[in-house]
Parts: C-alpha cells; structure tokens; sequence
C-alpha cells in the first residue's frame, strides 16, 4: 500500500508540473504571428462615408457591389496586413506600405469596373485629398511631382505628425468633445497649408490636378482608423 501511494504521488507531480510547463508555453506567443485579438482591422472605406456617397452619386447596386469588393479584397489580403503588422518596427512601414500599394491596385482594378469614368476620376481625387500627407510619401506621387529627397524626408515627418494627431479624433468620446467639427476643419486646413508650404509653385498645380476640387470631408465618428 506504501508503495502504491508513493507511486500515486509522484505520478502526480509528473502531472503537475506538465500542466505547468504546458501553460507557460502556451503564453510564450510565436515570435511570427500577432499576439491574439491583434489581427488587422480594416478602416471603412472612403465610398462608406455618406457625403462621399452623394458627391459621387453611387446608386444601390453600386453601393452593394463595392461592398462584395471590400469583403473579397479585405479576406485576400488580411493575413497580408497581420503579417505586415507582425514584422520589426524598422521594416513595419515599408511592408505595409508595399501591402497597401497592392490592396489599392487590386480595389481600383475591381472597382473601376463599378464607377463610372467620372465617378472613378472623382473618387481617386477624393482619396488623395483625404490621405494627404500620407499620399504624398508614395511612389506615384513621388515620381509624378518630383519629390527632392528632403521634400520626401519633410512630407514623413509631416505624415508622422499628422498620424498622431489623427488619434485624436479617433477617441470614442471625441465626437462628443467641444467644437469638435471646427477642431476637425482646422485640423485639415492646417495641413493643407504645410502641405503647400513644402511643394514649390509647379508642384503645387501638379498636386491641385492630383486632388481635384476641394472636399470638405465629415469628422471621424471615433473609433475608426485610417
């Protein structure tokens, strides 16, 4: 009986500290996949917005086949934006700058199949206004204005700026915060301005055909990113 009981303990131990050594390796995450609950999230797309909406005049089934656009494109590249995510911190930017180069190519290629002629120039315009800085530091825009190294170097610095304040009206209560549409409108016409302040006279005109009229976007609601 002595025996059996010795047998019985040390068996248990053996369980014990198999559950222990299991359950530290479960929370050891794997160095190349994201943490759980951090997978990519999508923003809402530009064409989402009501007032975008109704300056382009997209019809119903415009409406309901530029959502079964983002839904095939968004579940193709997810895992590609998780992975991006997942990467160091020096070569974050340019794997996510490169996935988004090709989710872009691949929702324009689908939707130019939905819009319009008029309706696909209008809305490239409205997104390069809307991006901004962020625009501005792609290899399009580079080449098509003529970015000198330091205007590139200024317009990251400028975008970094301007990510961080974004964050701010991204707050779940910011709609809900004082003057938060003038904020906004000041916040955007401040960076037009820096915007302009770096791009010389030609670039400018290049930039104004670029964006086409002006378009005073809504606020974000919160809780949405870019």
């Amino acid at each position: 009986m002595r025996r059996f009981a010795t047998y019985l303990l040390a068996a248990g131990c053996c369980l014990v500290l198999t559950a222990i050594a299991s359950a530290q390796v479960s929370r050891t995450p794997q160095a190349d996949q994201p943490a759980p609950g951090q997978g990519f999230t999508f923003p809402s797309p530009l064409h989402a917005q009501a007032d975008v909406r109704q300056s382009l005049r997209l019809t119903d089934d415009q409406l309901r086949r530029l959502g079964e656009l983002d839904t095939r494109l968004q579940g193709m590249y997810r895992n590609d934006f998780t992975r991006a995510y997942g990467t160091r911190e020096t070569d974050r930017g340019a794997a996510l700058n490169q996935t988004w180069g090709r989710y872009r190519t691949d929702w324009s290629r689908g939707a130019g199949e939905i819009f319009n002629e008029n309706q696909m120039n209008r809305y490239r315009q409205l997104e390069m206004q809307f991006r901004g800085t962020e625009a501005l530091i792609d290899a399009d825009a580079r080449r098509r204005l003529n970015l000198t190294e330091d205007q590139i170097s200024r317009f990251n610095e400028l975008n970094t700026q301007y990510q961080r304040q974004y964050r701010d009206f991204l707050a779940p209560d910011a709609a809900r915060q004082e003057n938060y549409r003038d904020r906004w409108a000041r916040f955007r016409s401040d960076y037009n301005d820096r915007i302009g302040g770096i791009l010389t006279e030609e670039q400018r005109r290049t930039w104004g055909q670029m964006t086409g009229e002006r378009f005073d976007f809504a606020p974000p609601t919160g809780g949405r990113g870019r």
